[in-house]
């Protein structure tokens, strides 16, 4: 059964399931996004909190 038939003679189901396919889609799309940003934000506070604390170690062993 292809796609313009199913939208002609089951229009209800047939815009239901596209409805639901862009919206599964786009929330798909959103939170890949915003992981991305959540992961690329926690590996910067990361590196800075370890060079923060190399940098106390310096300061309290000197060499």
């Amino acid at each position: 059964m292809n796609l313009s038939s199913m939208l002609t003679n089951h229009s209800f189901w047939g815009l239901l399931t596209l409805a639901v396919l862009v919206w599964y889609s786009s929330i798909t799309v959103y939170v890949g996004i915003r992981g991305a940003f959540d992961i690329k934000h926690m590996l910067r506070k990361l590196k800075q909190n370890q060079e923060a604390d190399e940098a106390s170690a310096r300061g309290r062993d000197p060499k």
